[in-house]
């Protein structure tokens, strides 16, 4: 855990794991973040493994992206808070 979110990096030891585990028969590795779906994917490297950026609102799955068809609704009404 750290005192902000752009401080968080995955390890190489941990990027090497989930490569493995995902290479594994019968298995399927999946992040889920917080994160925007491509800011997910950046910081994780890894494009065969399955990704929930936004809390789930933006999927990446066998390289097919979907996205909450309300989610640019909700990203402007979080700008507005803000």
């Amino acid at each position: 855990i750290v005192s902000h979110p752009s401080l968080a990096i995955l390890s190489d030891a941990m990027r090497n794991l989930l490569a493995a585990l995902n290479e594994l028969p019968n298995v399927q590795v999946a992040v889920i973040s917080g994160r925007a779906l491509a800011d997910v994917q950046k910081h994780v490297a890894l494009p065969s493994i399955w990704f929930a950026g936004s809390g789930g609102a933006e999927l990446w799955l066998n390289g097919n992206r979907w996205e909450y068809p309300h989610a640019d609704a909700f990203r402007c009404e979080l700008d507005r808070l803000q």
